[in-house]
């Protein structure tokens, strides 16, 4: 995919979303925990990562529409000093949906989400530095109780061209604890 085409793409997919997000109770989550590149030279040690989401009100269908952006780095305030064996940064916009099942309790509720990826990777790898960006898919499962989130987000099918470091095939796992508020 031509990187112009990359930026056209991310806002199709951002305006579709917004359709959910249009309802009268928005809300925004934020996100702290860990991503692990799980493939090839991305594979290291967790690093922090921080995330914040809007997502829309949960229509009829259970359906929820969500956009959110993450960073995470190699070093994150010391957090993991010591703990990273390549130096990396990550900027990422994801767009998707969110399913809640309707029945369960408001105070406590499992979800799935799928949607689209965007991500820019910049690593050091022993060949030299390289940095890639490419447009992959996520899927996501979690738990809200109240207004806390627990979630599990796999981002796939990233292709990217890291330079001296070649083509590589990134997948991105990511553990992450939020807290949403509504606005």
């Amino acid at each position: 995919m031509k990187p112009q085409i990359v930026p056209l793409a991310l806002t199709c997919i951002l305006f579709s979303s917004c359709s959910l997000l249009g309802a009268p109770d928005r809300s925004v989550t934020t996100l702290m925990g860990v991503q692990d590149g799980s493939n090839g030279d991305v594979s290291a040690a967790a690093r922090p990562v921080l995330s914040i989401s809007l997502e829309g009100d949960q229509n009829s269908m259970g359906l929820i529409g969500v956009f959110g952006v993450q960073v995470s780095a190699g070093d994150f305030g010391d957090l993991n000093e010591g703990n990273v064996n390549t130096d990396a940064l990550s900027l990422g916009m994801t767009s998707g949906l969110r399913l809640s099942p309707g029945g369960w309790q408001q105070t406590f509720r499992p979800f799935l989400g799928v949607g689209l990826a965007l991500e820019y990777l910049d690593i050091d790898l022993p060949s030299g530095p390289g940095d890639g960006i490419g447009l992959g898919g996520y899927v996501e499962a979690g738990l809200e109780y109240d207004a806390w989130s627990i979630h599990l987000r796999r981002v796939g099918g990233l292709s990217m061209d890291l330079g001296p470091g070649g083509d590589s095939d990134v997948v991105l796992d990511q553990f992450m604890i939020g807290w949403t508020s509504g606005f």
